[in-house]
């Protein structure tokens, strides 16, 4: 039995050796010729963006109060708000002559969504964003020199800066706040806020463009301006704050007035102590909001690098802003020359510059028509997010600018998303299309 299961695992052996010479059973080769290899391509995919879109919500008339008797703009003093800067003041060095060039075109980028940023602890000494105390103006970090400054809304003034006739401008040293923005043809335009001071002459005043329909909504201002386009009136006609609008060419005087040395249309100017007048007699002038959403504090945080000079340009002119150390502030130039102010006689400065980078998109509303050529207005997106430069005591930060809801301030933060502090004072806004615009030295 044994030798017969012996005998037949011989002959399967056998069997099995016989097939493999003839080969009638094969296997599998083993090389790396035999397997492919799959490859795999990562592919990061843009995340989702959104852009908001500002929604208009008429707001009905509120009933008309007495009016009750203003109390007149106190004399700006070293005292109070920025501080002045004296005739003779002198930087080492002037800005050159500069040579127009044009803008790039509109090019359209999307804004990206609010980053779930941790919550800071705020450095020492600082105020804001999210609350200011009842004593200190929002817009520009200080006391209020005056406690009737606290009672009363901003107003925000549209003043000209096109052609150069219209310089030097009366009142703009008195600001708290100014945005300067491209009009069509590459010139500018000032929107100025008013709220520490009342000057008595503000101008020249113009008409108000597309971006007007968002300023004041951030600062819960009136808006004085000169008239319209049919298509930006009847904007601001159906807009949520159609109550507060103060148009020259239908109110007159005392609010505005024309001053017959001037040529028209540059000679219409504001008197905010008349408008603050007529606001109350129209039961709003009285803040609705607690403004807030700028933080302030008198010491630099970490992160800046230094800079001396920063150019802007629009095409059709240029401004430009030097740091004089001395004084911790920065002088204006337009166009080369000193940009002065006509009531004050001294040089424009600013304690903070910030560079707002947003979507410019040209719009069907024309303007004007100069030369038989059709100037159309330019929305301006200043909602959502944006890069952004902040200048203040010498020293530049880099970072995002953003306004998620329609009632907000443009706040300011790190890429980290830590608030960017602006220095206790007076600001202005230079908006652009890009930083492509922008030289710092």
């Amino acid at each position: 039995m044994r030798g017969q299961r012996v005998g037949m695992a011989i002959r399967a052996l056998a069997l099995m050796i016989t097939l493999l010479l003839t080969g009638a059973c094969s296997f599998p080769s083993t090389s790396a010729s035999a397997y492919s290899v799959p490859t795999y391509v990562i592919v990061t995919l843009p995340p989702v963006t959104t852009t908001r879109v500002p929604t208009y919500t008429p707001v009905p008339s509120e009933t008309p109060t007495p009016v009750p008797t203003d109390t007149p703009p106190p004399t700006k003093t070293p005292g109070g708000g920025p501080t002045p800067i004296p005739p003779t003041a002198v930087v080492e060095y002037l800005p050159p002559t500069p040579t127009p060039t044009p803008l790039p075109t509109d090019t359209p980028w999307p804004s990206p969504t609010p980053l779930p940023w941790p919550t800071p602890i705020p450095p020492e000494g600082a105020i804001g964003p999210d609350f200011i105390p009842p004593d200190i103006n929002p817009l520009t970090g200080l006391p209020y020199h005056d406690p009737l400054a606290a009672t009363r809304r901003p107003i925000a003034a549209k003043v000209s800066n096109a052609p150069p006739v219209v310089r030097p401008q009366s009142g703009l040293d008195y600001a708290d706040l100014v945005f300067e923005h491209e009009a069509e043809g590459y010139v500018t335009r000032f929107t100025a806020i008013f709220l520490t001071y009342a000057p008595t002459r503000v101008g020249s005043i113009r008409s108000a463009r597309l971006i007007d329909l968002e300023l004041p909504v951030m600062y819960d201002a009136l808006l004085a301006f000169s008239g319209a386009s049919n298509g930006v009136r009847a904007l601001l006609r159906s807009s949520d704050f159609s109550e507060r609008l103060f148009e020259g060419v239908t109110t007159g005087p005392p609010i505005f007035t024309r001053d017959p040395s001037i040529p028209m249309p540059h000679n219409l100017f504001l008197n905010t102590v008349e408008l603050w007048t007529q606001a109350t007699a129209w039961g709003i002038r009285e803040p609705t909001t607690n403004l807030h959403g700028m933080g302030f504090n008198s010491v630099p945080q970490d992160g800046g690098s230094p800079a001396r000079r920063v150019t802007v340009r629009y095409g059709a002119t240029t401004a430009q802003w030097v740091y004089e150390p001395g004084t911790g502030r920065w002088l204006r130039w337009s166009d080369g020359e000193p940009h002065m102010d006509a009531v004050t006689g001294r040089q424009l400065t600013a304690s903070n510059v910030v560079v707002v980078a947003a979507q410019h998109v040209s719009t069907s509303i024309v303007e004007d028509m100069a030369g038989g050529v059709a100037h159309y207005s330019l929305e301006i997106q200043v909602w959502g997010s944006g890069p952004c430069m902040i200048f203040r005591d010498g020293l530049r930060y880099d970072g995002v600018w953003s306004r998620w809801n329609r009632t907000d301030m443009l706040s300011f933060y790190t890429a980290a998303g830590h608030t960017i502090y602006l220095k206790p004072g007076n600001t202005w806004f230079q908006v652009v299309r890009g930083m492509d615009q922008v030289t710092v030295e």
